[in-house]
């Protein structure tokens, strides 16, 4: 999908820059206008698509300091131990408190959703 938006973003782009070049101007109910706007929407959504990657690149980097700076966490078994990271990262048994980290990172990675 994220290729299909760039080919769309690319093909916009050219659109208009043929309108600008032509010295065509945008009418106000022009479909024309409309397809401006779609494209200033298109790159708003570009720019808190990169902010939103950045905070989460961020969290994920903060959270993997936190695990290869500690042993685990304390309390989380109300008993008074540790809980090693072993038992909440993947394929430990509490596994699924940090899916959503695995998930962000699978995001990253690829660069998609």
């Amino acid at each position: 999908m994220g290729a299909e938006i760039k080919e769309l973003y690319k093909a916009l782009q050219r659109f208009i820059d043929r309108k600008q070049k032509m010295h065509i101007p945008l009418e106000q109910d022009d479909d024309d206008v409309i397809i401006a706007n779609a494209f200033d929407e298109l790159e708003q959504l570009r720019e808190e698509n990169k902010r939103l990657r950045e905070a989460l690149q961020s969290l994920a980097n903060d959270i993997d300091s936190l695990i290869n700076n500690s042993d685990g966490v304390a309390g989380l078994h109300l008993n008074g131990e540790v809980a090693p990271w072993a038992d909440i990262l993947p394929g430990g048994e509490f596994e699924q408190w940090l899916y959503s980290l695995e998930a962000a990172e699978k995001i990253l990675e690829g660069g998609g959703a």
